[in-house]
């Protein structure tokens, strides 16, 4: 039997989310994390720290927010990026949303000067590291249980 998409209309923001849509959110992602979100970060804090601090691209769906990447532009001087969280709920898996938030965050990183953008994934989450390799991001060196993947702009458009 194959599997259906749940056919959807994404409409794509930039930090207009609230900290408790950014928390429900998560929460309703971290069993797709691997391993699960909240075995390593309290999705409270986390979520915080998110409005708080970072750029959000953020993927709607109606009023609920169903795609979340969160990503530090604030190294002004090395103009190297951090992506934090790349998370799109169960149900919108295979519409896009997660390469669609991806090619929006490494867009605005360059428009912003950022030439580098480093993130970590955990070596189990083998669909994220395929996403990551096919936007360009190449892996540096692991630490413990995650791969650092890097990505360095070359010019090309995405």
């Amino acid at each position: 039997m194959t599997k259906r998409k749940k056919a959807v209309t994404v409409e794509y923001r930039k930090n207009s989310a609230s900290q408790e849509a950014i928390h429900d959110h998560l929460v309703r992602c971290s069993l797709l994390f691997s391993p699960r979100l909240d075995s390593y970060v309290n999705i409270r804090d986390y979520a915080a720290k998110i409005y708080r601090s970072a750029e959000r691209i953020e993927a709607w769906d109606n009023q609920r927010l169903i795609g979340l990447l969160a990503v530090y532009l604030n190294d002004h001087q090395g103009k190297e990026g951090f992506i934090t969280d790349v998370s799109v709920e169960k149900e919108f898996h295979g519409n896009s949303i997660g390469a669609d938030l991806l090619r929006r965050c490494l867009d605005l990183a360059t428009e912003k000067g950022f030439r580098t953008v480093i993130l970590e994934v955990f070596t189990t989450n083998i669909a994220a590291i395929r996403l990551y390799e096919k936007f360009g991001f190449l892996t540096e060196t692991t630490k413990g249980e995650k791969l650092i993947m890097k990505w360095e702009d070359d010019g090309r458009k995405l």
